[in-house]
């Protein structure tokens, strides 16, 4: 054996010893790797309860979008949403607005300064700004509050906010002004919004249509189920006004056709001239008279039967016209000749026998 070789065999026995002394100074078990991967059961109860309130925070962020601060479902209250609206608007325009009835945490503070009598330790104290009276008499004028405004939900907001900040220039500025993301957005909010309540009430409309106890995420489901009934009735009205007026011009079409065949059928014929033969139709006199009773005469039947009572009128007179034999003696045009002519012809027939 080299020197070479045996020294790589050294090498590798250190080696090796070197390995099992490091595995037997860090044991590797199931909660170090637990730890190692970020996979212990209380972190991945907290990644559930994160994704959970990320969920919720994403289904009911247009709960309440639905009607602005100033809107109502109430047609009877309708005259009251341009009053109401104009009370809203100008809320932004006043900074006490959303600095009470809660106090806004870190508000910027002012520096009271000295007054006489007062000693240099008081000189430039700092007190926090307070709500104003007037905004605590508000909160105690409206208490108890609905649900979301006492314990207010920043989360069930959140559509809302970005409606009402489309409608309200003045809001965004003052939001860029007093709110910083945190405990100060959530106070800002919360204080915008309960001034909004109040202009609500006192302009007449409902609080509780904005704001009632329902569980956000309920009244979700609910405006979601009503919107879709709404969406399906209005489908059906409209498919049923479509085919009301796909037949009503089918019948003006079949109406305006039977009208124009009616006009060709009952044109008046012409009349014939002078010295040509006249046309009469009978076949129609003929079936009505077939469908009628046998006691009741007809237009056309009355008519055959004067035509008739004239002919036999015109037989009469021409029998008369020709004359009868005189008989008596007082001429042949009295009413005594028929019946002798009778008593001759009786008389006759006896001397027979």
């Amino acid at each position: 054996m080299s020197w070479f070789e045996g020294l790589t065999s050294k090498l590798q026995e250190v080696t090796e010893q070197v390995s099992e002394q490091a595995k037997s100074a860090i044991p590797l078990n199931n909660d170090f790797l637990e730890k190692l991967t970020l996979s212990t059961p209380e972190l991945d109860e907290e990644r559930k309860r994160l994704d959970n309130e990320e969920r919720r925070k994403e289904h009911i962020k247009d709960c309440l979008a639905g009607l602005l601060p100033w809107e109502t479902r109430d047609p009877e209250r309708d005259i009251l949403v341009e009053e109401c609206k104009d009370a809203i608007l100008k809320l932004s325009q006043d900074g006490a607005t959303f600095k009470g009835p809660y106090l806004m945490p870190g508000m910027k503070v002012k520096d009271v300064g000295t007054s006489d009598g007062e000693s240099e330790e008081e000189k430039g104290k700092i007190v926090e700004e307070k709500p104003t009276e007037e905004s605590l008499d508000k909160l105690a004028t409206l208490e108890p509050l609905p649900k979301l405004l006492g314990c207010f939900d920043l989360d069930a907001h959140v559509g809302l906010i970005q409606r009402i900040l489309t409608e309200d220039p003045h809001l965004v500025e003052m939001q860029s002004k007093l709110s910083g993301g945190g405990e100060r957005e959530y106070y800002f909010w919360k204080n915008y919004f309960f001034h909004c309540a109040f202009a609500r009430y006192e302009a007449g409309l409902s609080i509780d249509e904005i704001w009632n106890d329902e569980d956000p995420a309920e009244r979700k489901a609910k405006e979601e189920a009503a919107a879709k009934e709404a969406a399906t009735k209005a489908a059906a009205k409209e498919a049923e006004q479509k085919v009301a007026a796909e037949s009503k011009a089918e019948e003006e079409t079949i109406t305006f056709d039977n009208h124009k065949t009616e006009s060709k059928s009952t044109e008046t014929p012409s009349v014939p001239s002078e010295g040509s033969p006249e046309i009469v139709s009978t076949d129609v006199a003929a079936v009505e008279a077939s469908s009628l009773p046998a006691d009741v005469t007809t237009p056309s039947s009355a008519a055959s039967a004067s035509a008739a009572g004239d002919s036999s009128a015109i037989d009469f007179e021409k029998i008369a016209a020709e004359g009868i034999e005189d008989d008596d003696g007082f001429g042949d045009d009295d009413g005594f000749d028929v019946e002798l002519d009778e008593l001759e012809a009786e008389i006759a027939r006896e001397l027979e026998d």
